[in-house]
């Protein structure tokens, strides 16, 4: 209160031959902020008056911006770089006097930031919180914690990102917007017959995304990045991480009879799955049928859905069977 009441009135006291005896420091100092110019100020009685230096204060350099008017009345800024160390040593020449209006830059260690962690869970030697380094990759992580246990799957790993669960909460909104419209507008021409069905189909599918929670999940291939270290993934604060156990299972969902898990058996088709879930029903649409791997990425049906090699299933991996949407 006292140094607010004394810079009220130094700019009162200011004339034209007697500018403002007012000095600023910013930055990384405990109080930044416009302090009073006593004669022979210097930068390190600045930084004094402003509480010291922070933690991430950069001491190699500072930098004071100077104001000064010069002909023709016009306004003339000077940059002057400091070595902050030195002028806090004691170096006449770095400590530099200050004048009236300079405005003195503390900066920040290049890269300075809060600790970052990531949650890490499931079949490696150390699970738990770990502190990371900026830039850290999950291949690094994976090390640090001992690795992988035998039990562990790592084609079915899951890393969750908070960044990426925000924007999938984005599409999912923009989503419903779009199906709220679409309804709408059918309601407004009062379909009848199959496309009046359709309408009904629109709305239960409505349903089910308002009922979707986004996870965040990126998908990885952390037996790859293993081997290869062009397939690493840079962490970011906040990241989870699950390695799981080898599944014994295949899901079949959607439009079968019986949807339910199934023991996996290497070499089963996906067709054979299909039919010890009881076969597609009348409403599917097998020709839109897919797989999500376990790691989750998603495999489209095609030409090749029963041929590929690269569709061969795998054990935690679901086959989904959509519902057929008719005109």
């Amino acid at each position: 209160q006292n140094l607010e009441g004394l810079r009220e009135r130094l700019i009162l006291q200011a004339r034209r031959d007697t500018p403002v005896a007012m000095v600023t420091v910013s930055g990384r100092v405990v109080s930044p902020d416009l302090y009073p110019l006593v004669p022979g100020m210097r930068i390190s009685d600045l930084i004094a008056a402003g509480g010291g230096l922070q933690e991430a204060a950069y001491n190699e350099e500072a930098e004071v911006t100077r104001y000064t008017v010069g002909p023709n009345q016009t306004l003339v800024t000077q940059h002057i770089n400091v070595k902050l160390s030195d002028a806090l040593a004691g170096d006449a020449e770095s400590d530099l006097r200050l004048e009236a209006h300079d405005v003195l830059n503390i900066k920040e260690i290049p890269e300075w930031h809060q600790k970052e962690f990531v949650q890490i869970a499931g079949e490696v030697s150390f699970p738990g919180r770990i502190a990371i380094t900026r830039g850290e990759g999950l291949r690094s992580l994976l090390e640090r914690v001992g690795g992988l246990t035998s039990q562990a799957y790592p084609f079915g790993a899951v890393l969750l990102r908070g960044s990426i669960k925000d924007r999938q909460k984005q599409e999912l909104t923009r989503l419903i917007r779009k199906l709220e419209l679409d309804i709408a507008s059918m309601a407004q021409r009062r379909l009848k017959g199959p496309a009046e069905g359709k309408q009904v189909v629109l709305a239960g599918l409505l349903e089910k995304v308002k009922n979707i929670e986004p996870t965040g999940r990126l998908v990885i291939d952390v037996a790859r990045l293993l081997t290869d270290k062009k397939y690493d993934v840079v962490l970011q604060n906040g990241d989870r991480v699950l390695i799981p156990t080898v599944p014994q299972e295949v899901s079949v969902l959607g439009e079968v009879h019986y949807p339910t898990s199934h023991l996996y058996e290497a070499g089963l088709e996906r067709n054979a799955y299909i039919k010890r879930s009881g076969g597609y029903t009348e409403r599917a649409d097998p020709g839109q049928a897919y797989v999500v791997r376990a790691n989750g990425s998603v495999l489209s049906a095609g030409a090749s859905w029963f041929s590929s090699p690269d569709f061969d299933m795998r054990p935690g991996d679901a086959i989904v069977v959509p519902l057929e949407l008719r005109e």
